[in-house]
């Protein structure tokens, strides 16, 4: 529960801001409603790039916890290959960063796009 409070903590965030986005389009304040607007809609984006990012299974981000509480007793040999390799759990998010972000590229801007009503 633990490793799932900061993905939970960064969506709630994106949710309240978009909350707030959409009251700032009805009121319609002119140009600084815009800045605003702005302003707000890199917020819930950074925090559902966070969410996202932090719920993938590789071992030093949170997903993995997350992933290890839901498998399975009879996975056992899936957790201690989770256990073993994550010293180079590093290695595997930085080669994530630079060549498998884009698989979860969709995902983020599909919600995004979702909170903000585009």
């Amino acid at each position: 529960m633990i490793a799932a409070a900061g993905p939970l903590s960064n969506f709630a965030i994106a949710v309240v801001f978009a909350v707030i986005f959409h009251v700032v389009a009805v009121l319609n304040l002119g140009a600084f409603g815009l800045a605003l607007g702005q302003l707000i809609e890199t917020i819930v984006v950074i925090n559902v790039i966070l969410a996202v990012f932090n719920l993938v299974p590789i071992p030093p981000l949170d997903g993995a916890k997350v992933a290890m509480a839901f498998m399975p007793d009879s996975w056992g040999s899936f957790k201690v290959f989770f256990r073993e390799n994550n010293p180079y759990g590093w290695f595997i998010l930085i080669a994530f960063i630079f060549f498998g972000f884009a698989i979860i590229s969709p995902i983020i801007f599909g919600i995004a796009n979702f909170l903000l009503g585009f």
